[in-house]
């Protein structure tokens, strides 16, 4: 249930999880991919892109990052490359949209049968922690920091590390 930043292990450890522009010379589309950990070709993953990613507890799942990038120092942004958040199942090949906020919506962990998140949607802009049930589609806010965002966080499965006024 770890979070894949720039590249990670898949959930089962057999292969390396990165995310790569390399097909795209202009304006790069940036997409999740796979290799084995023996080496070979990468293997791009179903999404069409995306940029960070987290499996579910027994990886039949994924939810991930469509687009954007995921630190930007626009406050409130609501452009075209805001972030969002899909799942993708496995086994069906389905594709649902988890996140509807017009804004920042990043570093998607699964930890348990919760989804956490980094998010600005917060009154007063700043970016916060927030986490999504899979049961009851209802988004909370976890913290509640009212002058500096959080940032890059991650997670063991248990707990969520975050960079916050330069400190972790």
């Amino acid at each position: 249930s770890r979070a894949i930043r720039s590249f990670d292990l898949s959930s089962d450890g057999k292969k390396v999880v990165f995310r790569s522009g390399h097909e795209n010379t202009f304006r790069p589309i940036v997409k999740l991919f796979t290799v084995t950990s023996e080496g070979g070709l990468p293997e791009q993953m179903p999404m069409e892109r995306g940029i960070l990613c987290s499996f579910s507890p027994d990886a039949g799942k994924l939810v991930y990052n469509r687009r954007g990038n995921e630190e930007y120092y626009w406050k409130r942004y609501k452009g075209g490359q805001y972030t969002d958040i899909w799942q993708y199942d496995f086994t069906s090949g389905a594709f649902t949209a988890l996140t509807d906020y017009v804004g920042k919506n990043a570093y998607p962990m699964w930890i348990g049968n919760r989804m956490y998140f980094v998010s600005d949607r917060a009154k007063n802009g700043i970016a916060n922690l927030f986490t999504y049930d899979f049961a009851t589609k209802k988004v909370e806010q976890i913290t509640d920091f009212a002058d500096f965002d959080v940032q890059q966080p991650s997670t063991d499965g248990k707990t969520i590390a975050f960079v916050r006024a330069g400190q972790l």
